[in-house]
C-alpha cells in the first residue's frame, strides 16, 4: 500500500524523493518556464483530467492557472476554477510539523522529549529502540519506523465506528511493538507512521481530535479553510483509472490524517507556504524564527528536514537550498517546491494520480521554474 522513500506503491501518501529530482532534471527543458504552456502539456493528457499551478515570488501569487475538469466523464463538464480544492496528500505532513512545532513554542512539550515519557501508558510495551527517539526523529523518517503498523487493520478502520482519536492510540500500540526496519538516526525511511504518532501524542496532550487542534493552530491564524479526507460530492475530486472515485474509500483512513490526509484551495495550501518561507526571515505569523529553521533543518545525512525533503545541488551550476515535497493517495498528485532564501515557491497539484504521468509532469515543471 504505502510506498516507502524513492519506491512505488499503490496507495498511501508519500514523500518527495532525491532520486525523481534527479529523474526530473535531467530532461527539463533549459529555456524559462511558461507556465502556461507548460499546463496545456499537461492538460493535453487525458488521463489527468485538471492541474493546478500557483506560482510565488518575493512572497506572493504572482501566478495562478488551472485548466481541466473536476470529474472526468460528466455531462455537463465542470471545469475548475480558482475556488476549487485540491487533496495534497503527503504535503501535509509538513503541516503536521508545524502543529508539533507550535506546540513547543506554547510548552506543551519539548523537541528532545521521549516517546517513552510522551506516550506513557505504551512504554511498558514499547520495543526498547522507541523509547528514546524524539519528535524530531518521528518527522525527519529516521525513526526506523514500518511505513504503516498494519495495513489490514488501516483498511478495517473505513467501517469501524470507534472515536478517531482511539483508533489513534491504537495504531501507536500497533506500530511502537514493532521491531524497527532500520537503526534509527540514520538514513531516512519514509514512514506514515511517525506523522501518524505525533497525531496520537497532540491528542494525548490536549483531549482534542488532531483535525481541532491543526485547525486553530495552524489553519485559522493563516486564514486557510482546510478539509480532511475524501473531497465533497460536488467539488474537484480525484480520479483512478480515468474515472472519479467518490466515497470515504476516496482518501486514506481516517486515522492517517495526521500523515497528510487533507485538501484545501491553491490560495490556502500557498498562503501556509508563504509563511514557511516568511519564518525563516523572522516574519512568519505562527512561530518564532528558530522555530521555522528547526523545521527546515536537515537531519543528518538523511536529506530529510522536519516533514520536507532539502536539496542543496541544483541547478547544477548555481545550486541554492530548495524545500521539496510531493504527495499522493493515488487519486491525486500534489507537488511543492520553496526556495525560502529568494522567497520563491511552486505548488502544483492534479486530480489524477497513480497510473498516469501526473507526477512526472510536475517534477518537470517545478524543475524548469527552478532552474531559471
Amino acid at each position: 500500500m504505502q510506498r516507502t522513500l524513492c519506491l512505488p506503491g499503490p496507495r498511501w501518501a508519500r514523500v518527495l524523493c532525491s532520486s525523481l529530482l534527479c529523474i526530473a532534471a535531467s530532461v527539463m527543458p533549459a529555456q524559462a518556464a511558461d507556465l502556461a504552456k507548460l499546463l496545456q502539456e499537461v492538460s493535453a493528457d487525458p488521463a489527468i483530467p485538471a492541474t493546478a499551478i500557483v506560482l510565488i515570488n518575493n512572497g506572493q501569487i504572482v501566478q495562478q492557472l488551472q485548466q481541466g475538469v473536476r470529474a472526468a466523464g460528466e455531462q455537463p463538464a465542470r471545469p475548475v476554477s480558482a475556488a476549487d480544492v485540491w487533496h495534497i496528500g503527503s504535503n501535509g505532513k509538513a503541516m503536521t510539523a508545524t502543529l508539533m512545532a507550535r506546540l513547543v513554542e506554547l510548552g506543551k512539550l519539548r523537541w528532545d522529549d521521549t516517546l517513552a515519557s510522551l506516550l506513557p501508558e505504551l512504554a511498558p510495551r514499547m520495543h526498547p529502540a522507541y523509547r528514546q527517539l524524539t519528535i524530531t526523529d518521528l518527522l525527519s523518517h529516521r525513526a526506523g519506523l514500518a511505513a504503516n503498523a498494519d495495513e489490514a487493520w488501516l483498511e478495517s478502520t473505513y467501517t469501524d465506528k470507534t472515536n478517531v482519536m482511539t483508533l489513534r492510540q491504537l495504531y501507536a500500540a500497533k506500530v511502537l511493538t514493532q521491531a524497527p526496519i532500520a537503526p534509527a538516526r540514520q538514513q531516512a525511511n519514509y514512514s506514515n507512521s511517525g506523522t501518524i504518532l505525533c497525531g496520537a501524542i497532540t491528542e494525548r496532550l490536549s483531549g482534542k481530535p488532531f483535525e481541532q487542534l491543526i485547525t486553530e493552530l495552524v489553519f485559522a491564524p493563516l486564514g486557510m479553510q482546510v478539509g480532511f479526507g475524501p473531497t465533497p460530492a460536488s467539488a474537484n475530486t480525484g480520479h483512478k483509472d480515468g474515472k472519479p472515485i467518490r466515497g470515504e474509500h476516496a482518501s486514506n483512513p481516517k486515522v492517517m490524517i495526521p500523515a497528510g490526509d487533507m485538501y484545501m484551495t491553491m490560495q490556502d495550501w500557498a498562503a501556509f507556504v508563504i509563511d514557511q518561507m516568511q519564518g525563516e526571515q523572522g516574519r512568519g505569523k505562527l512561530l518564532q524564527q528558530a522555530g521555522y529553521q528547526h523545521l527546515h533543518q536537515v537531519q543528518g545525512d538523511s536529506g530529510a528536514a522536519l516533514g520536507w525533503g532539502v536539496r542543496t545541488d541544483f541547478p547544477q551550476q548555481r545550486p541554492v537550498r530548495l524545500l521539496m515535497h510531493a504527495g499522493s493517495n493515488g487519486y491525486w498528485q500534489a507537488v511543492v517546491t520553496l526556495q525560502p532564501d529568494t522567497q520563491k515557491a511552486l505548488l502544483i497539484a492534479s486530480n489524477a494520480g497513480e497510473g498516469t504521468q501526473a507526477e512526472a509532469y510536475q517534477m518537470q515543471i517545478a524543475m524548469t521554474v527552478f532552474s531559471e
